[in-house]
């Protein structure tokens, strides 16, 4: 096996600038994609970024009413798209059109979905819609975003994994493989683009509170699942938001970092 680094494209070596952060000479924000962000951690990471002084280009799927109002609380800074992930001429034509303009900077993948059942019980399409979704979705933004990064001389992508990739639980195996692999996938994806400075971490959310996991956990179920974490409460999406962001200010600068924000649950 060789340890060469891989070579790059001869377009993106020719047109490689140095530009950074900030250092543009029309003063524009830099730009972010935030994938599946009209609700949950993608939406508190939209806004956290666009105070942060970033214009956003978001995606969704069938959240079209969440993420109109994600737009609207932006006050210009963040405009939604309808794009899968799990296509690829969706994905490449989304970020053709975001990364014309040479603003580029950062990628957050975070699209994903979950789809609890016991192991004997999972089929192929369970498997296939699960990978497709939480692994797949990721390769291909990945893939699409990468040239733009390295042309800048300066990019970061964000993985939004889970503590289920490490901590087993009763129905969640297809979910836990597929946030396994992502981990992975983003530990090459950090080795291979830092020499370009295109920084990849990964942060591993816990049990994050929102609408449906507070309709799901009532009662004494919900108090057992907080018996099990030692700050004894869900992780709140901005707290994962705020976490994005600091990576990709690089405040401090981290490369193939795996950050739990899960109350100590990964303890």
């Amino acid at each position: 096996m060789s340890n060469e680094a891989p070579q790059v494209p001869e377009d993106v070596q020719n047109t490689a600038r140095d530009t950074r952060a900030g250092q543009e000479t029309d003063g524009a924000r830099p730009v972010a994609i935030v994938t599946g962000a009209a609700r949950g951690i993608g939406r508190a990471v939209v806004r956290q970024l666009v105070a942060d002084g970033f214009d956003v280009e978001f995606t969704y799927l069938n959240s079209k009413q969440a993420a109109d109002e994600v737009v609207e609380q932006s006050r210009g800074h963040a405009r939604g798209s309808r794009v899968d992930g799990r296509v690829l001429e969706e994905v490449t034509e989304f970020v053709a059109a975001v990364g014309t303009g040479g603003r580029l900077q950062a990628l957050v993948n975070n699209q994903g979905l979950t789809a609890d059942k016991l192991a004997m019980q999972v089929t192929w399409q369970d498997m296939e819609l699960l990978l497709e979704t939480n692994l797949g979705s990721a390769v291909t933004f990945t893939h699409a975003v990468l040239p733009y990064l390295v042309r800048r001389r300066r990019g970061d992508i964000v993985f939004i994994s889970s503590q289920a990739r490490r901590n087993a639980r009763v129905g969640n195996t297809m979910y836990g493989v597929s946030k396994a692999a992502l981990t992975r996938y983003a530990a090459s994806v950090a080795l291979e683009g830092a020499r370009f400075d295109v920084l990849a971490n990964v942060v591993e959310p816990g049990f994050v509170e929102t609408d449906l996991t507070r309709s799901m956990l009532q009662g004494k179920e919900r108090s057992a699942y907080l018996k099990e974490i030692p700050l004894r409460r869900f992780t709140n999406p901005r707290d994962v938001a705020e976490v994005v962001a600091a990576m990709v200010s690089r405040k401090p600068t981290m490369v193939g970092a795996v950050v739990p924000v899960a109350g100590g649950a990964q303890l």
